[in-house]
């Protein structure tokens, strides 16, 4: 509901940050859109000239915690709006005057926003309640409880801040249905020698393969996204409360659990000592990482990194020899698999495979063999 402070005054609005990006693309694609239904000059003229749009405080730091794929996709829609401020899926709010609401139908969040004086004003931007679907997952953080035999259940009900001694936060390609069972799987291998009744979820929601790997490059650049910033606040609450916090980090996970780490120390220089990590097939370099640990005194747990994993290996340059190089780039074509058991990425790994073992005892001959050549060359 938009709160009587909005309709109170327009002082404390400003141009959108993010209409740049899109503003000249929105108008183009909407005027194209809209051409073959609109007459005459005038009408033109109504597309082209367009009304200035001012953004409310509260809907800029709500832009701030979305997704970059959520973020962009909104801003075209409120960019849009500059060049048709009524558009045909636009709906007037009962019992107001020039105040409309609309929805950006790929990511299922509305946009109210009130037309005064050749200016659109963009109150609120919320989840639409109507519409169902990952598409609007929000990270997040949930309380995971083991049920009996490999079952878990989800509490779902977002908690404020971690409640367990065990927390885990998931990869990319990961909706919260799929990411709440994976991660209990994560967590038992992880602390199997640990009585695990429950542990905390931070989800990290997908937006799709491409978005996902694009929001990965930038915390692995130290270009620090939104949902590493909103981590940071969450390690930082689990330092407050005095009491110590097992994390497991997965793939994507592992590079959001490091950016979170480096940004909370630039900023704050203060410890996180009461985390601790272990990083399964994280996407994050190992040396890197502990140099960025270090420093607020978060401790390592360990790396679990299935040799054949090209997440770990490639994307995170922790390939310890040719044959692990080599070997991930074939594990490529099978990270996508949709059997768990055939991706050397999804699941934990075991240590023991004997695929690895077969590749490493070939290998271990081939460079005795090597070596023998060597030894014959006449001195």
């Amino acid at each position: 509901m938009i709160t009587p402070s909005y309709t109170a005054g327009y002082k404390n609005f400003h141009p959108s940050w993010y209409q740049s990006l899109t503003n000249d693309f929105a108008r183009i694609k909407k005027a194209a859109s809209d051409l073959a239904s609109l007459n005459g000059s005038k009408a033109m003229l109504s597309i082209t000239t367009g009304f200035s749009i001012r953004i409310s405080l509260n809907s800029h730091k709500f832009l701030e915690k979305l997704s970059p794929f959520q973020r962009i996709q909104i801003s075209r829609k409120i960019a849009s709006l500059s060049a048709i401020p009524r558009p045909k899926d636009s709906a007037a709010q009962k019992n107001s005057q020039d105040i409309y609401c609309v929805t950006e139908m790929h990511t299922g969040f509305s946009i109210s926003y009130k037309i005064l004086a050749q200016t659109i004003y963009v109150l609120e931007i919320v989840p639409n309640p109507k519409l169902v679907g990952e598409s609007k997952e929000l990270p997040a953080l949930y309380l995971v409880r083991y049920k009996g035999g490999d079952e878990w259940e989800l509490v779902n009900k977002p908690l404020e801040a971690v409640s367990t001694t065990h927390a885990a936060i998931n990869g990319q390609s990961n909706v919260l249905s799929k990411a709440w069972d994976l991660m209990a799987i994560h967590i038992t291998a992880a602390f199997r020698n640990e009585i695990i009744k429950e542990y905390t979820l931070f989800h990290n929601p997908s937006d799709g393969f491409f978005w996902d790997t694009y929001e990965s490059s930038l915390d692995k650049r130290e270009k620090t996204t939104a949902i590493a910033k909103q981590f940071s606040a969450v390690l930082g609450k689990v330092q407050n409360s005095g009491k110590p916090v097992k994390w497991v980090a997965h793939s994507q996970g592992g590079l959001i659990f490091t950016e979170a780490a480096r940004y909370h120390w630039e900023h704050h220089h203060s410890e996180l000592s009461h985390n601790s990590v272990q990083f399964n097939a994280g996407a994050n370099n190992e040396q890197k990482t502990k140099s960025i640990l270090k420093k607020p005194n978060i401790k390592i747990l360990g790396f679990n990194n299935h040799p054949f994993d090209p997440v770990p290996n490639i994307i995170g340059e922790n390939a310890k020899d040719w044959v692990s190089l080599l070997g991930s780039t074939v594990g490529c074509f099978f990270i996508f698999s949709d059997n768990p058991n055939v991706s050397p990425h999804t699941l934990p790994y075991s240590g023991n495979s004997n695929v690895v073992n077969k590749v490493y005892n070939i290998k271990d001959k081939s460079a005795l063999v090597v070596q023998s050549i060597i030894n014959a060359i006449p001195k």
